[in-house]
C-alpha cells in the first residue's frame, strides 16, 4: 500500500489587468519563497496584463468538464486543488476573478465574489459602517457617469481641504488631496479615469493604524493594530518604497486598540469575509475613522499584514496553511 500523502496542486494565480500588477508579482515571488512543498506543487499563473492566463509559456482557462475542476491548456486539464489569487485593487479583489473561479468549481482563498465586490466599494463599506456606528469621515460617492459640476457641489458641501479617489482602486491609485476648487478639474479628472470617485474630508495630522483578522472556518484570529509611519500623502511609491516603516504593536492607549478591534469584527460579520484581511483606520484630534478593507492584502517581503499576523503568533507560512485549508473545506 502506498502511504505517501499526495501534495496539493495549488494554483498562485499573480499579475493581473489592473493597475498593481507589479505589486502582485513581488507578492508571488515571496509567497513562492516560502510556501511548504513538502505539501504543496505550486503552479504559477500570471495574468498578464491583457487578461491572458498564462502557465509555462502557455495559455491556460479555468474550467470545469467531466467532473474535474481545473485549468485547461488546449489539452488536457490541470487538477487544481486550490488557487491563490494574489491579486489586489480591480480584477483582483473587486469579486471578478472569484467569480471566474467559482464557475470553474475550484476553490479558493479569500473572500467570495460577493463580499469582495462590498469591500472593494468605498462608498458602500463606509455605509455599512456608519450603519454599525462606525465613523467614518464625512464623503459623498459620486457615480461613474458624474462630471466636474458634481464634483465641485460635492467638494462645496463637505468644504475644502477635500480627498478625492476612484471609488473602486486601491494602493491610493488616482487618489488626491485638493486644497481648491483651482485643483479640483485635474484632481477629479485623474480619480474619474477608473469610474466612480468619491470626495471626502481631508483627514489631516492623522495616524494611520491598521489591523490584520485571519478568518477561518468561521473564527476570527485577531492582531495587534499596527501602525504606517509616513511623512506626508501615503502615496502609491511611498507604500511600497523604503521610505515607509511600519511598526506593530502601534503606540496607542488600549481603549483605543480595543475599539479598533471591535469595529474591525463588527465589520467582517456584517460583510461576512473570508481568509486574509486588512482594515484600516485613521486616528486624527481625537477621532477614530474607519477608512478600508482589504480583501487580499499586500504579501510582499515588507507587506504589513504578514507583520501584524506574525504578532498574532501565526508565521507566514503556517497562515498559508490555515487559509488553504479553509479554502479546500
Amino acid at each position: 500500500m502506498n502511504l505517501t500523502k499526495q501534495k496539493r496542486q495549488i494554483a498562485l494565480i499573480h499579475g493581473g489587468r489592473g493597475a498593481e500588477h507589479n505589486v502582485s508579482l513581488l507578492g508571488a515571488e515571496y509567497v513562492m519563497s516560502i510556501l511548504d512543498r513538502e505539501k504543496y506543487d505550486i503552479l504559477p499563473i500570471l495574468i498578464e496584463r491583457d487578461g491572458r492566463w498564462i502557465f509555462e509559456g502557455g495559455e491556460v482557462y479555468p474550467i470545469c468538464f467531466g467532473g474535474v475542476s481545473g485549468l485547461y491548456n488546449g489539452e488536457t486539464i490541470l487538477p487544481i486543488d486550490c488557487a491563490i489569487p494574489l491579486l489586489h485593487g480591480e480584477f483582483g479583489e473587486d469579486g471578478r476573478i472569484q467569480g471566474a473561479l467559482d464557475t470553474a468549481g475550484i476553490p479558493y482563498v479569500g473572500s467570495d465574489t460577493v463580499a469582495g465586490g462590498v469591500c472593494m466599494d468605498k462608498g458602500l463599506t463606509r455605509a455599512i459602517a456608519r450603519a454599525h456606528g462606525i465613523p467614518t469621515a464625512q464623503g459623498i460617492a459620486l457615480p461613474r457617469h458624474a462630471d466636474i459640476d458634481d464634483a465641485r457641489a460635492a467638494a462645496e458641501s463637505i468644504g475644502y481641504p477635500i480627498f478625492i479617489k476612484p471609488t473602486r482602486q486601491g494602493s491610493s491609485i488616482g487618489a488626491s488631496a485638493v486644497w481648491d476648487e483651482d485643483e479640483l478639474r485635474v484632481a477629479f479628472a485623474r480619480a474619474a479615469l477608473y469610474g466612480a470617485v468619491l470626495i471626502e474630508e481631508l483627514v489631516t495630522d492623522k495616524r494611520e493604524v491598521e489591523i490584520g483578522i485571519l478568518a477561518h472556518r468561521g473564527r476570527h484570529t485577531v492582531s495587534p493594530v499596527g501602525e504606517v509611519l509616513c511623512h506626508g500623502f501615503y502615496d502609491y511609491n511611498k507604500k511600497y518604497g523604503s521610505a515607509t516603516k511600519t511598526v506593530c504593536p502601534a503606540d496607542i492607549d488600549d481603549r483605543t486598540a480595543e475599539k479598533i478591534q471591535k469595529y474591525a469584527l463588527t465589520l467582517c460579520t456584517a460583510i461576512d469575509v473570508r481568509g486574509p484581511l486588512r482594515i484600516d483606520f485613521f486616528i486624527s484630534g481625537g477621532r477614530l475613522l474607519f477608512n478600508e478593507i482589504n480583501t487580499m492584502p499586500g504579501f510582499t517581503r515588507d507587506s504589513l499584514y504578514p507583520e501584524l499576523m506574525r504578532a498574532a503568533g501565526i508565521p507566514t507560512p503556517r497562515l498559508f496553511d490555515l487559509l488553504i485549508d479553509d479554502a479546500i473545506g
